[in-house]
């Protein structure tokens, strides 16, 4: 292989090692070494000429103690953390860009004596916010999240694609805010993941609100979100979101994106005033749906409101065959 292009990828590799790094949540190196040297292609083993990986080998890695490791060390190394943070749950499957695509396979062809048949998405592995043992102390002023990007000019590219695809407007727009030092924004964000079981995407935000000393971020942050009792405590702070959106501000869109990630998780509150602001809008079908959840949950108001709507849905249907009865005559 030409020099130069050696050369090229290494950097590619040493820009990349952090954001992997971090993808694998702090990786268990012991866990990485297993996946390398088990992989059926052979990654990290002794097929193909490649020693297996050792855990001070993976240390190393991670920590810079080589600033352009070799391909027969990266290669096996990002293989496995793909591996891992797929296995482990930590990243959801994305549709990656091109540029990220074309990336993972300058990555294999490296690794490897032939170029793998499966496809192999790059961007799962380097989108997430920084892991919290990662984050920087706070060198800014309180209020201000401290949360690194992942590359110079780079802050928006692939993981905002991720928060615009998944969260819509508003979660890219809290996305923006959060990585430019909104704190506020970063708990709002961590809140929402956290509700919707990301917790390793949620951790990092709402450490970096807590660094800027946020006490509803920090609350989150020691209630262990990726515990059950944890992801009950997201989904009430997604829910007073929620509500303060929508009755202390009034901005009904905000609150309906707040009541959807708690009502998703069955907070039945939160299902009761997504019904009703469906039902301010006319879409009775969407808010009977939401009031079920809510009666599901015994709250008593929504089981109410749900017999009140059947009664005059059934009222309506009775009137529409009447009318149509006596046009047929």
């Amino acid at each position: 292989m030409p020099r130069k292009e050696q050369d090229d990828r290494s950097h590619l590799v040493v820009a990349e090692r952090q954001r992997i790094r971090t993808a694998c949540g702090g990786p268990k190196y012991e866990a990485i070494c297993k996946i390398a040297s088990d992989s059926p292609l052979g990654v990290g083993s002794h097929k193909h000429g490649k020693p297996s990986l050792t855990k001070t080998t993976v240390g190393n890695f991670f920590n810079g103690v080589q600033a352009q490791p070799g391909w027969d060390v990266a290669g096996p190394i990002l293989w496995a953390c793909y591996q891992y943070a797929k296995d482990t749950g930590l990243m959801p499957e994305v549709d990656p860009a091109l540029e990220a695509r074309t990336s993972w396979e300058v990555l294999t062809k490296l690794s490897f004596s032939q170029q793998p048949e499966q496809n192999i998405n790059s961007t799962d592995i380097t989108q997430p916010p920084p892991a919290a043992d990662v984050i920087a102390k706070p060198s800014k002023p309180e209020g201000r999240a401290v949360i690194p990007p992942a590359r110079p000019g780079d802050e928006f590219s692939a993981e905002h694609r991720w928060y615009l695809n998944t969260y819509g407007q508003l979660g890219a727009d809290l996305h923006r805010a959060a990585a430019t030092g909104d704190s506020e924004a970063a708990y709002c964000l961590g809140s929402v993941l956290a509700a919707d079981r990301q917790p390793h995407r949620a951790i990092p935000w709402l450490a970096a609100a807590t660094e800027s000393q946020h006490l509803a971020a920090s609350q989150l942050l020691t209630g262990d979100v990726t515990t059950k009792a944890g992801l009950a405590l997201a989904v009430e702070h997604t829910y007073r979101l929620g509500y303060t959106a929508h009755h202390g501000i009034g901005d009904l869109g905000r609150a309906e994106f707040y009541y959807t990630y708690a009502a998703n998780r069955g907070h039945s509150d939160a299902a009761y005033h997504l019904a009703h602001l469906f039902l301010s809008r006319g879409e009775n079908g969407t808010a009977a749906r939401w009031l079920t959840v809510a009666s599901a949950g015994d709250n008593r108001d929504a089981k109410r409101q749900l017999q009140k709507l059947m009664q005059r849905v059934n009222k309506n249907v009775h009137r529409a065959h009447t009318l149509s009865y006596h046009t047929s005559e």
